[in-house]
């Protein structure tokens, strides 16, 4: 595959994993779909997949964390600062 090629493929894939993200937001403050079930869902679905399809679970994940972040943004009001806090492993 020639870079034209590659460049036209990751154009049309960030395309519409923005496009999904766009409409999973919608949903969500229309109150038609639960984003964190959404996020939960799509994180055990990548899991479910076999070690072959690894760049589809790093997908999955991304779009999860994309839609966690929106939550916790955008639905709970957190900074960014707190968001980070929040997502900070535990220290012991």
């Amino acid at each position: 595959m020639g870079d034209t090629d590659f460049n036209e493929l990751a154009g049309r894939i960030e395309g519409l994993a923005r496009a999904y993200l766009m409409l999973a937001a919608m949903l969500q403050q229309q109150g038609s779909v639960d984003e964190q079930l959404l996020q939960a869902n799509l994180r055990i679905l990548g899991d479910k997949l076999p070690p072959s399809m690894a760049v589809a679970t790093r997908t999955l994940t991304e779009l999860a964390d994309a839609l966690l972040r929106h939550h916790m943004l955008k639905i709970r009001g957190l900074t960014p600062e707190e968001m980070a806090a929040a997502l900070a492993p535990e220290s012991e």
